[in-house]
């Protein structure tokens, strides 16, 4: 999904606002055959290793503290898990990339705020050098539908009103949640991310070059737009105080940048009224009538690839 679709013909340039923010894997694709040394930040970088690709991106850093955290994924990125590799500075962590055993390793060597160098160096398979699983989480997904807060019930009448009165006051919120405009529209969505998944380089492709009238080129293809399109987006209920909720929508994709809250919904426990609406991530400098204006591009593409070429 991207923000700006900028074509230059030979009569006209057409530009198109569109979804998402112009994020451009830096740089094409890095092969690492031997101890390699770059510079990650959150806009995400291609290395090949061992005949496959993944995509490196910075999700968060402490220079004080001296660590990194790096997410990595495989390509396709919509089809494999995300991993968050925590690295320590002058340490190296040893990294399994779609294998049992760890086939690559990371040294930090230096980190500040928003930058982390580091060294990679590829593991021969046959070494079956043991991952350091500690440092590696798969990345999570959001929650789906809507959380409570957790009560403790005893046989205490007083306990079980407070449970039953926060009960009613979630209830209360989802009812007026799916009675706004915004449930609908989140729902296709929702939608389109998941079906997003099945959009493969060939389809992608096709349906580029039919809606566009010109085949995709950097930062408009195949591997810009997966990494950058969210493929799963949940939403959550909050209790913010002073008779109001938070209703979070947030987006997982391959990419810091497009990973969590991209809609949040102040909503009056009373009246139900949408007080404040805040869009961030992949919905940043967007609207409801601008979202709704993509939703029927989407679905005029017709397929899985629709969300990541508007």
């Amino acid at each position: 999904m991207q923000r700006t679709f900028l074509l230059i013909g030979a009569i006209a340039v057409v530009v198109i606002v569109i979804a998402a923010a112009v994020l451009l894997v830096s740089g094409g694709s890095t092969n690492i055959s031997g101890p390699t040394t770059m510079t990650l930040k959150s806009t995400p970088v291609v290395i090949k290793s061992g005949g496959s690709e993944y995509v490196l991106s910075l999700h968060g850093s402490s220079g004080a503290n001296g660590t990194a955290y790096v997410y990595i994924v495989k390509s396709p990125v919509l089809q494999n898990t995300a991993e968050n590799v925590t690295l320590l500075l002058g340490n190296y962590t040893r990294v399994n990339l779609g294998t049992s055993y760890a086939n690559i390793e990371i040294k930090l060597d230096s980190v500040n705020g928003t930058a982390a160098k580091i060294t990679l160096d590829p593991l021969q398979a046959y070494l079956d050098v043991t991952p350091d699983f500690s440092r590696i989480h798969a990345v999570a997904q959001a929650s789906s539908n809507f959380t409570t807060t957790v009560i403790q019930v005893t046989t205490t009448s007083s306990t079980s009103t407070i449970y039953n009165q926060t009960k009613a006051a979630y209830t209360r919120i989802q009812s007026y949640l799916e009675e706004s405009d915004w449930y609908g529209l989140m729902a296709n969505y929702t939608t389109y991310y998941e079906n997003s998944k099945n959009c493969s380089p060939a389809l992608y492709n096709g349906t580029y070059i039919r809606m566009q009238l010109t085949a995709p080129v950097p930062p408009f293809d195949y591997w810009n737009a997966t990494v950058f399109t969210p493929y799963d987006l949940t939403y959550n209920i909050s209790n913010v105080g002073n008779g109001s909720y938070a209703v979070t929508y947030s987006t997982v994709s391959a990419s810091a940048e497009t990973t969590g809250p991209a809609l949040v919904l102040i909503m009056n426990l009373t009246t139900g009224e949408i007080t404040n609406t805040t869009l961030s991530g992949p919905f940043k400098d967007l609207s409801f009538s601008s979202l709704q204006s993509l939703a029927s591009e989407v679905v005029a593409a017709g397929n899985s690839c629709g969300i990541e070429i508007i």
